[in-house]
């Protein structure tokens, strides 16, 4: 038996050094004071451990989808209605948000540059993958994406 409880690993943080960590389902700081949450805090690999997934594939999931034609996909439409703050736009006729005021549940801190923020990891794909939605068709994984917007 092996016990794994961290391991290095790459992806983007917040100016906080946080970030939601796609292989556990939780959220986690670098460096920092501010609390972690993950969803599994030891994971042990043993004999009858059943294998996770290697057929999962980002690509297999569809991006952001703009569902009302508004040049606004998904993200875009949840910064909107998230933001304590009237939003800026990119030079693109309003479809991406640039600028806006969201607040961190996390880390109760505030930021104002969109692209600082993940959205779109509350279920990470890869966990999702792993629990069934494998064996769904590409247009009901697609719909995984959209669920944020009703919540």
């Amino acid at each position: 038996m092996v016990s794994l409880s961290s391991s290095a690993h790459s992806g983007r943080t917040n100016s906080e050094g946080c970030h939601n960590d796609r292989k556990n389902g939780g959220y986690h700081c670098h460096g920092s004071k501010t609390k972690s949450y993950t969803n599994k805090s030891t994971s042990v690999i043993s004999p009858s451990t059943p294998p996770l997934l290697t057929n999962y594939n980002r690509k297999d999931w569809p991006h952001w989808v703009d569902a009302d034609s508004d040049c606004q996909d998904t993200r875009a439409e949840i910064l909107i209605r998230d933001s304590r703050a009237p939003v800026k736009f990119k030079r693109n006729k309003g479809c991406n948000v640039s600028w806006g005021e969201w607040l961190d549940p996390y880390t109760l801190k505030v930021f104002t540059k969109a692209s600082d923020l993940d959205i779109d990891h509350i279920v990470p794909l890869a966990h999702a993958h792993e629990a069934g939605a494998a064996n769904w068709t590409r247009e009901k994984s697609g719909l995984l994406r959209m669920i944020l917007k009703t919540y």
